[in-house]
């Protein structure tokens, strides 16, 4: 495509600068370039010049007795590399300057300012006498420098260049009647290519190898018409006939623009900037004859003249558009772009600045005109952020919906999803009744995964009013990973419109097992598929649907519904290997409700350590199904139960939260025998007989608590084991009749673990009933359960369930509770029996029949002798003072004075000894009393004699320095510890009746020792 026939405009506003005092330094100009923060001019007397971003101009000599010929700066280092001439005789000199570092006394300074510090010179190498540098290229690293010359010969300088003393040189092409006019480097691979181009040719060279370069194509081009491209690496020469682009492959893409040009450049990679010379420039006088001939070459000197103006175009190559073209009174020297902006600097001082216009400007010149193409191109080139690249779009689409192409818009439309509302583009077509192209933008709308719930009804309805089921089964049944939509919308609507299959499919693919579950139980209500279904299920959800759906299905269909709870809480359940879920929306429990059953869950266990840390336990691995795997038996896999060899015993399968019997017990509230089956049949399978071990405190002391296990694993497998026990205990006890009048049949389970139905008139259906008791007497009497017995207790009293109650009382050792059960029915046999039972385990037993004995004439008839005996006995173990005993009989109107008058003999008796006994003891203690006194009289009037020859302690003679005590005890002073004053004999004594003097509050805990206010209590 011809450059010329390009669209033109007139990106970039000219711009001349008002040099004022420094016009001169832009006179004069021989090389040019640019860094960082700086123009960098040199002049024909060797001298570079540094114009900050405000024109303040620093100046330093880099060739004080020569010239300088060519100059770069490169990117990434702040290094300036010159090349020049100290004299006509030598040859070219590469010499190294650091811009950051500035030195007064530099030999570069001029009149004492600092100036660069030069950090290397090289002396070129092989040069031909006579030849001139006509270009060179650098790396950024300074790695390689390529010099050219107008032999054409081309000098390599290869290593550190910025720091080793040697540096390798070498001529890659020998001389030639064809100048070097052009360098550049390809650095993207490891080993760099060097490109070279002559006014006849281009070729590249491989740095890394010693073969000589390749020829890529038999023509070049003139002197500053060769350019590398930063980015691409690519070379491009500007012959005037067109523009060429250069790999290592070849030729690339070409640009005809017929027009002689003087110089190519670039600014920001994708601007080429083409400088067409004047109609007459003369040729450098420096270069032979037969050079002039073949190159373009703009004077050194600035001194030429020319009858036309100087014309500089910019090309955007990337979207192919003239961005400026311009034309200058003035020949130009060089484009350099610094501080974001390309600088034309021309001869004679002359300076000019092309400012670009802002990307809106752009924008709206290429809208006016309609170009929404080539603004889209512009936008990704320049780096539009994706808003405004879609609002390009936008603007491109309604440009065609207003021309009526409406299936042109939508693929507009559809590129600014993310960015623009949907709601924008949908109205519009609404509107326009295209229905067809709505689906389309919505269809994209999902494939970005941007849809909404509407935006999902919405393309569902289309597709139903369109009746297009291929392109809905296409949309459902998408193969598309980044196709994304809210799956439960889309269910919901196919629901709606009648697209059961669809529904299924989604809920099936999306793995939305919550909604397919509800489709099946809702809308096709097919509970043996449900069943089915949940069957398929990890633990985990089949819980969660039992939860759900549970009490439905067991009410349609118990035996299996059953069956799945027991394979479920047992770990029997055969899974298939499925991925996790990819959304699963919360099931809420709905088992908040009190339903009237004294389950387990409802129990608290207090001496259950809920803060130790789950530990998994080393003898057990627990496979994905629940199930446990003994290291020691591999066979075990696929087993609930396996074998454990040091203990004889089975292990069940490993206990889980999520299949604990006690999150289903309360589905089966109607259906209680369903329960009852699936209790027992899961306590045969987890707990077999001999599958635990009852811990010491279990034997012979029921706390009512679960044992501490170190693997909380463990605790809750106890949990659950008791949860099971105790719920079995409530059903063995509880009149089932009256809870399953409304079904016809009742599920029980056989002995060998098998489930079947029966009528409630069935005999086996009677027989089990008439079982039950003994089943509860049966679960009571396990010695390794570690239930509540208080609790069982309750449950017994409740059910009056009197067998239950004894046997619980005997073993809590509350023998007292079972005669007050017996007295409150009024059975005076057990009474009787009881107290000939417990009397010698708990004589306090006793002193509970005194006012049941004398209740009545009849009992008292009947119970004469045990009332005397109890009588009797209650005296013998002093259990009650008299005065209660007859405290006690005084309330009943039937007992008489004679029934005790033995009792009353004898305890008056006793007590006539007593005060007998104690009149002595009295007597004796005043005498004493009297003793006493004296003693101490003595000790306060009288003096003290000790002849007390030996020491009490040691038996020795005594000597100096001796203790004497007033008790007429004397100790050797070293006998003694020096914190003791008090005689070590006499000690013990003392102490004991000083503990008399201070406890005066054990005379009253003996006399509550007695019992004797409780029994008050108790009797009034």
């Amino acid at each position: 495509m011809s450059l010329v026939q390009w669209r033109q405009f007139n990106f970039f506003d000219l711009e001349k600068i008002d040099l004022g005092d420094d016009t001169e330094v832009f006179k004069d100009i021989v090389a040019c370039t640019s860094a960082k923060e700086h123009i960098i001019l040199a002049d024909s007397r060797g001298q570079v010049h540094l114009i900050d971003k405000d024109f303040n101009v620093s100046s330093f000599v880099a060739f004080r007795y020569g010239k300088l010929t060519h100059m770069k700066q490169l990117k990434t280092l702040n290094v300036l590399v010159t090349i020049g001439e100290e004299s006509r005789d030598t040859p070219p000199i590469v010499k190294l300057w650091d811009l950051e570092r500035k030195d007064a006394k530099s030999a570069a300074s001029i009149d004492g300012h600092p100036a660069p510090v030069c950090t290397r010179t090289l002396k070129m190498q092989h040069v031909e006498k006579g030849a001139y540098v006509t270009t060179f290229a650098v790396l950024d690293n300074l790695s390689q420098l390529a010099i050219g010359f107008s032999n054409g010969s081309a000098l390599l300088l290869r290593g550190d260049i910025g720091r080793d003393r040697s540096v390798k040189q070498k001529l890659v092409t020998e001389s030639s009647i064809h100048a070097i006019t052009g360098l550049g480097f390809d650095d993207r691979d490891k080993h760099p290519i060097l490109y070279i181009v002559t006014s006849r040719k281009i070729s590249y060279y491989n740095t890394s190898e010693s073969r000589d370069p390749i020829k890529l194509d038999d023509q070049g081009c003139a002197l500053n018409c060769a350019i590398s491209n930063e980015h691409t690496k690519e070379m491009v020469l500007a012959r005037n006939e067109a523009i060429y682009f250069y790999d290592q492959t070849g030729r690339g893409a070409c640009f005809a623009y017929d027009i002689p040009k003087s110089s190519v450049t670039y600014y920001k990679s994708n601007y080429l900037v083409i400088v067409t010379p004047p109609a007459a420039t003369p040729a450098p006088v420096h270069l032979s004859k037969d050079t002039r001939s073949e190159i373009s070459l703009r004077p050194t000197n600035g001194l030429a003249s020319f009858q036309d103006r100087t014309k500089v175009t910019i090309f955007d190559t990337a979207n192919k558009f003239v961005a400026y073209v311009g034309e200058f009174d003035s020949q130009i020297l060089g484009i350099l772009g610094v501080w974001n902006t390309p600088w034309v600097v021309g001869s004679n001082g002359h300076l000019w600045r092309l400012n670009e216009v802002d990307n809106v400007t752009k924008m709206d010149t290429l809208f006016k005109k309609n170009l929404y193409l080539l603004a889209i191109n512009l936008a990704h080139s320049q780096s539009f952020s994706d808003a405004n690249v879609a609002e390009i779009f936008q603007k491109y689409g309604d440009h065609l919906y207003s021309k009526a192409d409406y299936e042109g818009a939508m693929q507009q439309y559809i590129r600014t999803i993310g960015h623009l509302e949907p709601s924008y583009v949908i109205r519009k077509y609404l509107d326009a009744q295209r229905i067809s192209n709505l689906a389309s933008y919505l269809q994209a709308l999902h494939s970005a995964g941007l849809a909404k719930a509407d935006h999902t009804t919405l393309l569902i309805n289309c597709y139903a009013e369109l009746k297009d089921n291929a392109r809905l089964e296409e949309f459902i049944k998408a193969k598309d990973e980044n196709m994304t939509f809210d799956v439960e919308t889309a269910i919901r609507v196919c629901k709606e419109s009648g697209f059961y299959d669809y529904a299924v499919f989604l809920a099936a693919k999306f793995e939305q097992n919550d909604l397919y579950m509800d489709i099946l139980m809702e809308n096709k209500v097919d509970y043996e598929a449900a069943i089915k279904f949940i069957r398929k299920q990890t633990p985990s959800d089949a819980s969660r649907y039992l939860l759900s759906y549970g009490k439905k299905i067991l009410h349609s269909a118990p035996l299996p519904t059953t069956q799945l709870f027991i394979d479920l809480c047992t770990g029997h359940l055969k899974l298939e290997s499925r991925p996790p879920s990819r959304a699963q929306s919360p099931t809420k429990n709905p088992l908040t409700q009190h339903l009237g059953m004294h389950t387990l869950a409802q129990f608290t266990f207090p001496r259950m350590d809920s803060t130790k840390k789950t530990q998994q336990s080393p003898e057990r691995a627990i496979s994905p199904s629940g199930e446990v795997k003994s290291p020691k038996s591999p066979e075990a896999v696929g087993s609930p139960v396996s074998d454990d060899a040091d203990t004889g015993f089975k292990q069940p399968a490993a206990w889980s939260e999520q299949t604990s019997v006690s999150k289903f017990t309360a589905l089966f509230v109607e259906r209680p025998d369903c329960l009852l089956a699936f209790l027992e049949e899961v306590k045969q399978r987890k707990f077999p007989e001999g599958s635990f071990i009852p811990p010491p405190e279990a034997n012979g002391s029921m706390n009512g608590s679960i044992p501490y296990v170190e693997d909380s694993a463990d605790q809750g497998r106890e949990r659950e084991r008791l949860t099971i026990f105790t719920a079995l205990f409530e059903l063995y006890l509880m009149n089932e009749r009256v809870l399953v009048d409304d079904y016809a049949t009742l599920i029980l389970r056989n002995d060998d673990g098998t489930l079947k139905e029966v009528s409630k008139t069935d005999k086996a259906y009677n027989a089990h009933l008439e079982r039950c008791k003994t089943k509860a007497m049966t679960l009571l009497k396990n010695a390794t359960l570690p239930y509540d017995m208080n609790q069982a207790l309750v449950l017994c009293h409740l059910k009056d369930f009197e067998e239950g109650i004894v046997y619980i009382n005997e073993r809590m050792e509350q023998y007292t509770d079972i005669l007050r059960h017996f007295m409150d029915k009024g059975d005076t046999k057990q009474v009787v029996a009881s107290l000939q039972k417990y009397g010698s385990k708990d004589p306090s037993v006793y002193t509970l029949t005194l006012s049941y004995f004398t209740s009545t004439p009849e009992i008292l008839e009947q119970c004469k002798d045990q009332l005397l005996h109890a009588i009797h006995l209650i005296d013998a173990e002093d259990l009650l003072p008299s005065l209660e005993i007859l405290k006690s009989l005084g309330q009943s109107s039937v007992a008489t004075v004679e029934l005790v008058s033995d009792y009353l003999s004898d305890r008056i008796e006793k007590s006539l000894a007593i005060r007998k006994e104690s009149a002595q003891v009295i007597a004796a203690y005043r005498e004493d009393i009297a003793h006493k006194r004296e003693e101490i009289a003595e000790l306060k009037n009288n003096a003290t004699i000790f002849q007390v020859t030996r020491c009490s302690a040691c038996g020795n003679q005594l000597d100096l320095p001796s203790i004497h005590f007033m008790c007429k005890h004397s100790y050797h002073s070293r006998c003694l510890p020096e914190s003791d004053r008090e005689c070590p004999k006499c000690l013990p004594q003392y102490r004991v009746l000083e503990q008399e003097e201070q406890d005066g509050f054990g005379v009253i805990a003996d006399y509550f020792s007695k019992n004797t206010l409780a029994f008050t209590k108790l009797i009034d």
